[in-house]
């Protein structure tokens, strides 16, 4: 009886540190997600994506670009300053005005932002680009002088309004985040999990452990139905919906 008594006080201290470890994992997820608004909001409220925002016609083409040209090179500066962030584009009207990663200045680069934009509206789901949402991960494929570049991202879309306008929205902000950065998040996971997986979309991103077939599935049912002590193979399961969206 002092066996099984002690045993049960083991087992419990082993899933509170369990319990521990994972709440970390997830708020370093939520913190991915919190650093992306957090910028947003910060960049909204710059004069000069104001002023790009609100502005229809220009004078001539060359100071078009030229707006254009310096929120782009602010864009890349708080792109620099952060930790998770990948690229950020800018959108007015359905239309990329401007994005780090491919910086809108001829027709070429305005057809290749437009693709992208395409790619991450389906993987939107649906919702407006007036909404404050975040994508499932997608894949964006280009060909640059540097040979055949493949992104493979998760957007935070944020809605952008007016300063001098109240309720006036002038665009979206999209701040893409780069699948690796959530890899290596869970990845840190390794040692205290035998599996680990991040759900979004119905698709996986990463499954650091455990990765046959069987073991894929018994964590998806998981995810769909929250934290036990024991069931799908596992001794004990834990489960969680994040800020950016997923489990």
């Amino acid at each position: 009886m002092l066996y099984q008594y002690f045993s049960k006080i083991m087992a419990e201290r082993t899933r509170r540190d369990h319990q521990a470890r994972f709440d970390q994992i997830v708020a370093e997820l939520d913190g991915v997600y919190e650093e992306a608004t957090r910028y947003a909001q910060q960049i909204s409220i710059d004069s000069s994506v104001q002023a790009l925002l609100s502005r229809v016609d220009y004078p001539s083409v060359t100071e078009e670009l030229n707006a254009k040209r310096n929120v782009n090179n602010y864009l890349a500066g708080m792109q620099m300053l952060a930790q998770t962030i990948d690229s950020l584009a800018l959108v007015k009207d359905g239309e990329v005005v401007t994005w780090t990663d491919v910086p809108v200045y001829d027709d070429q680069s305005r057809a290749l932002c437009q693709d992208w934009y395409s790619e991450f509206q389906n993987a939107l789901g649906g919702a407006g680009d007036g909404t404050q949402a975040v994508s499932c991960p997608y894949s964006f494929s280009f060909a640059s002088h540097k040979g055949e570049q493949q992104m493979n991202l998760i957007s935070v879309q944020v809605p952008l309004y007016s300063m001098t306008a109240a309720g006036r929205r002038g665009g979206s902000l999209i701040v893409n985040i780069n699948v690796d950065t959530l890899e290596q998040i869970l990845r840190k996971g390794e040692e205290s999990f035998e599996s680990l997986a991040y759900f979004s979309g119905g698709q996986e991103l990463v499954l650091p452990q455990g990765g046959g077939q069987a073991s894929r599935e018994a964590l998806r049912d998981v995810a769909q139905m929250g934290v036990g002590e024991q069931g799908e193979g596992f001794s004990a399961y834990f489960c969680k919906k994040t800020a950016l969206g997923g489990t």
